[in-house]
Order: structure tokens, then sequence, then C-alpha cells
């Protein structure tokens, strides 16, 4: 039991070190920056998709009512006051259309940012990986075929969209009071910890299915890494600065534990 809570507290403390070592050199920035640049350019486009759909769903509706409002041709109390019931019905409309779209776009952002962030940015946090091993360690590293660099990368990508799909499941099952939270802080920091560690197997030449078994047979240290970085997260736009410092974290993670330990099945 000392053990397992030993290699928990482990993990939390190279997550922490990763993210103020980030945090505290600027030159480590860029690889951050430009997975920034490109995903707010994303967003940029998907927001006026997003705009165009309500715009287009939102005239349909008031389209419908005014033609309603117009087929009434008789007069009358009643009519009369079923027009003017339509003329009050028609911002209700186009509050309900735009605040629709509104909550589901920004709550598919911040669904979504995470694991955009870390497709866009795996080639540039494989780099910082990189960067950080041979200012800190000085060791040299095996040259990486491309043919192997795109398998690695094509893994990550894929698994980064199931967990896209998975997490809006547990999503969903987080709004059940009290249990729901239990399945979703241990999903997000697991989830947190792999895409971090996984430029460090990427760098060592390690491939894709060896890094993810190896991930899986080591949980308890690496829940504790990803814990970490969850509740950092939690800090509105943390998520920035959060991922490459613990693409650095898990470089230290990788040497001083992982090393040495990989599972092929």
């Amino acid at each position: 039991m000392l053990k397992v809570l030993n290699n928990f507290l482990y993990g939390c403390k190279c997550s922490a070190n990763g993210i103020l070592t980030f945090i505290k050199r600027p030159k480590y920035w860029l690889y951050a920056s430009f997975p920034i640049i490109i995903c707010w350019i994303i967003y940029v486009i998907l927001g006026w998709l997003c705009y165009w759909a309500a715009d287009g769903v939102n005239n349909y509706f008031l389209t419908l009512v005014d033609g309603f409002s117009q087929s009434v041709s008789s007069s009358g109390f009643w009519v009369s006051f079923l027009q003017k019931v339509v003329i009050c019905v028609k911002p209700v409309i186009a509050f309900l259309v735009w605040g629709t779209f509104i909550i589901l776009g920004l709550g598919l952002c911040l669904l979504s940012f995470e694991v955009f962030y870390d497709i866009v940015g795996c080639i540039f946090f494989d780099k910082l990986a990189e960067v950080y091993y041979k200012d800190t360690y000085h060791g040299q590293l095996a040259k990486i075929s491309l043919k192997d660099n795109i398998k690695f990368t094509g893994g990550s990508v894929v698994n980064s969209i199931k967990h896209l799909f998975l997490g809006l499941l547990i999503l969903l099952i987080s709004f059940i009071p009290f249990i729901g939270w239990l399945f979703l802080i241990p999903y997000k920091g697991y989830r947190i910890a792999q895409a971090a560690l996984y430029s460090s197997y990427a760098i060592m030449g390690i491939n894709f299915t060896i890094a993810r078994n190896t991930l899986r047979h080591n949980k308890v240290v690496i829940l504790g890494f990803g814990l970490v970085g969850f509740i950092f997260m939690l800090i509105p736009f943390a998520i920035v600065f959060v991922l490459p410092g613990l693409v650095i974290g898990g470089v230290d993670l990788y040497i001083s534990y992982l090393e040495g330990k990989e599972v092929s099945e």
C-alpha cells in the first residue's frame, strides 16, 4: 500500500516539476505557440460555420412564422390576438436558436480543445521533449525513420480521436450527481498523462503499441501524473502551458521510472 502511494505521489511530483520548468524557461514557449495559433485558426473557421448554421436555422423559423402570420386573412379579435402572439414569438425563437448554438458551440470547444491541441501539437511536443532531453540529460537519441515517425503519430492521432468520443460519453455520465465525477476525474487524469508521455516514447523510438501497453501497466504513477495536470487545467486557459509542461515532466518520469519497463502485450 505504501509503495502504491509513493508511486502516485512521485507521478504528481514529476507533473508539477514539468509545468514549473516550462513556465520558467521561455526558450520552450515557442513549441506551444504554434499549436495555439493553428488551433485558434481552426476555431475561427468553426465559429464562422456555427454562425452561418445558426443564422440559417433562425431565418428558416422566422420565415415560417411570417408565412403563418400572412396566411391569416380573416379579421376579428382572436385573429388579431394571434398575430400579436406571433410577433412576440419571433424574438423568443431567435433567442432560443442563437442561445442553443452558442451553448453547444462553447461546450464542444471546451471539450475538443484538448484533443485538437494534442493532435496539432504532437509534432511540436515531440520536438520539445527532444530538446528538453538533450538540455537536461545530455544524451544522444537514435535517429528515427520517417516511416516510424508517421506510424507513431498516426497511432497517437487515432487514439486521440477515439478518446474524443469516449470523452463525450464520460461527460454525459459526469452529470450523475456524485457518482459521475468518480468516472470523469480518473479518466481525464489518465488521458492527459497518456497524451503527454507519448512524446517521450516517440523520441526514444519505441512504437506506439508498446508505449500504450506500458502506460496501462503503470496506472498508479500515470494517474498521479495526470491528476495534477487535470487540476491545473481547471484554471481558465491554463491548458496552454499545462500540456507542454506535462511533456517535459513526462521525459523526467520516463527516464527516472518508466525506462526499461516496456510491455509489448
